[in-house]
């Protein structure tokens, strides 16, 4: 049972039908249209999760937000940017935890959060400073997920580089990465590499 969560209803829709047409789909998927870095979004989508289903068995915090900052200067990028990038890297996927995990413990359940961050945690990456900072702090809160609530949640980070459905670049800055060596597999990596390192 998976209930997958996004903006845009077009392509929630179209990534329902993809998953639907897997040969060995079984189950049910469901959609919500939410943002995670909307004030009223973690609390929206736990709410629709728990009155599907109660409690969850995994949470993977996926959405991703690197700001508009590529061509702005480092001391010019404004606070609003790195709020929005913290919002949806780092403070969406807190509160989410906090209002899905919280009824676990309280169950003595058990849970496994997966959290996506990035290479950009690890060593900077030009123009995208908000998104690397805050995926550098999402490492480290998994990191502290695992300590602190060890005895339910296996709380794991998966950094997978890029990726897409083709193997292809999307964009030429990704484009540029490879070529310039930067990545050495020499292509993008697709959704079947990271999918067994999730499961």
């Amino acid at each position: 049972k998976v209930v997958i969560v996004g903006r845009k209803e077009s392509q929630l829709a179209e990534a329902k039908a993809g998953l639907e047409a897997l040969p060995r789909a079984v189950g049910s998927i469901d959609t919500i249209a939410a943002d995670v870095a909307a004030p009223d979004g973690p609390e929206r989508i736990a709410s629709f999760v728990e009155e599907r289903y109660g409690l969850i068995d995994i949470l993977v915090n996926n959405a991703h937000s690197t700001g508009d900052t590529r061509d702005v200067a480092f001391t010019e990028i404004p606070r609003s940017t790195w709020q929005q990038v913290f919002d949806t890297n780092l403070f969406g996927p807190i509160e989410l935890v906090n209002r899905l995990v919280d009824p676990i413990l309280k169950a003595d359940r058990r849970v496994s959060i997966i959290n996506l961050i990035a290479l950009a945690a690890f060593q900077t990456a030009a123009g995208i400073p908000a998104y690397s900072t805050s995926k550098s702090a999402l490492w480290m809160y998994t990191r502290y997920l695992a300590h602190h609530l060890g005895k339910n949640v296996r709380s794991n980070a998966i950094s997978p580089g890029f990726v897409t459905e083709t193997g292809q670049a999307r964009f030429a800055y990704g484009q540029k990465i490879i070529e310039n060596g930067g990545v050495p597999l020499g292509r993008v990596g697709l959704p079947e590499e990271v999918a067994p390192a999730a499961l």
